[in-house]
């Protein structure tokens, strides 16, 4: 769930200070995804909510994306955000969200050492008649649970860090802003099933042991081949 919204608004007519209003969106999200041998694909539903004073409507939109392994730990995305676009309409003015088209590249926990990890991105972003936006970042991981981040939004500086443990991982973001105040990001998540960690790990335990020969069972099969 997300909501964006500023109150205090002064509302006048003829000169006359008639009290306060206020603006809001908000965003309900339903996401889904399925990875397969060397891709994934994925879906978000979304609920968009737009509020002004006593006016409020709702629209109903779609992300889609697909995500690319090209390699141990390389990864490239492409998503079409409001791939089917929301359309809200406060009073007489009805008004549709724009597509928007992001590209990226992503390296996704390089060791370092046996206790420390590297990741990170760089994505692009635009939509018609805007210039393309760029966004990096990295993260420091140690002992697959402490996290150290930084990287740039749009031009302004962010750093952040994280607590992770098998079921729950706390993170706090900062970004600085010129245009408003600045923004901090609190998130508490619960997981369900196998962490990523536990799931890399045994995909590389299996893939070490398939390209593990056994000597033994050539010779068993050298014997049934005699």
């Amino acid at each position: 769930y997300l909501r964006l919204g500023t109150g205090g608004i002064m509302r006048r007519a003829d000169y006359q200070d008639l009290g306060e209003f206020e603006y809001a969106e908000s965003e309900l999200l339903f996401a889904y995804g399925q990875r397969f041998d060397w891709f994934a694909t994925g879906v978000t539903l979304k609920v968009l909510n737009q509020a002004i004073d006593n006016l409020s409507d709702y629209g109903f939109g779609m992300d889609a994306g697909l995500l690319f392994r090209l390699g141990s730990g390389v990864q490239a995305s492409a998503v079409v955000r409001d791939a089917v676009a929301a359309q809200v309409k406060l009073s007489t003015v009805s008004q549709r969200v724009p597509q928007t088209y992001v590209g990226g590249l992503g390296l996704q926990r390089m060791r370092i050492t046996d206790q420390t990890s590297v990741s990170a991105s760089v994505t692009a972003e635009g939509s018609s008649g805007r210039a393309a936006l760029f966004h990096a970042g990295g993260e420091l991981l140690f002992y697959d649970s402490y996290a150290l981040r930084g990287g740039f939004d749009r031009n302004n500086l962010t750093v952040g860090a994280g607590l992770r443990t098998r079921r729950i991982a706390i993170d706090y973001a900062f970004k600085l802003q010129t245009d408003v105040d600045d923004q901090h990001t609190f998130s508490l998540s619960f997981l369900i099933g196998p962490s990523v960690a536990d799931q890399l790990k045994r995909r590389e335990a299996l893939r070490n042991a398939a390209t593990q020969v056994d000597p033994r069972a050539l010779y068993l099969n050298a014997l049934k081949d005699t």
